[in-house]
């Protein structure tokens, strides 16, 4: 269960990355903006074009939440399969088949010391996790505005529901980023499967927006 678990989570991260991609490029890219801001100067959907881009780094919160933070029993977050292999019996298991993937390592004592190293590393960064300013901002944000599906008016043009809860941009990328290299590691050392962050982007067809919408540049070949 614990392997479906994490598959389940790394295929969702990768997923959630499609988002990330194409905020990150909004958010740093001049070419982009500029182009979209011609395009879309003389239109009626600005203000729609606009509010669409608020509503997508709120979902990139609520995102966030359930694939990282979320602590209920049966779901496939971060923090709740932590708690699961966390457990004497499972991890015991895990223990026990991990190791044969765990090299260069001469002596199963060896091999040992090595995952509990490495799960002891995890284990740290969940309790910073757990800890991290930015996630009780996401849990807040999420509680207050997300389960009461409250939103902002479709006139209003600026991101204040961030702002009332002092997460920047960057704040909400940066998280992201650390949190899916947690997952990746955490991946590599249970199912012995290695997917590095540089190649997280390559799996993402981010750039297909930007010729959808007739701006930027074309994709790579």
């Amino acid at each position: 269960q614990i392997d479906e678990f994490l598959k389940k989570l790394v295929l969702s991260v990768i997923e959630m990355n499609e988002k990330y991609f194409i905020l990150k490029t909004l958010k740093d890219e001049n070419e982009f903006r500029e182009a979209l801001r011609r395009k879309l100067q003389v239109s009626s959907g600005a203000k729609s074009f606009n509010h669409l881009i608020i509503l997508m780094w709120h979902d990139f919160i609520r995102e966030q939440f359930r694939l990282f933070l979320d602590e209920q029993k049966k779901v496939a977050s971060l923090c709740n399969i932590s708690r699961k292999i966390s457990e004497k019996k499972i991890f015991e298991k895990l223990l026990e088949r991990c190791c044969s993937n765990l090299m260069p390592c001469n002596s199963e004592s060896e091999t040992k010391e090595l995952f509990q190293r490495r799960w002891d590393d995890h284990c740290k960064c969940i309790n910073i996790l757990k800890d991290d300013p930015v996630s009780i901002k996401i849990k807040v944000f999420r509680d207050k505005y997300h389960e009461h599906l409250e939103m902002p008016a479709l006139d209003n043009d600026t991101p204040s529901l961030l702002a009332k809860f002092e997460l920047s941009y960057d704040d909400l990328l940066n998280f992201a980023s650390k949190n899916t290299r947690i997952v990746l590691a955490l991946n590599e050392l249970i199912n012995n499967e290695r997917i590095v962050w540089e190649s997280v982007e390559n799996l993402v067809p981010q750039q297909n927006l930007w010729v959808a919408l007739g701006v930027g540049r074309s994709p790579s070949p």
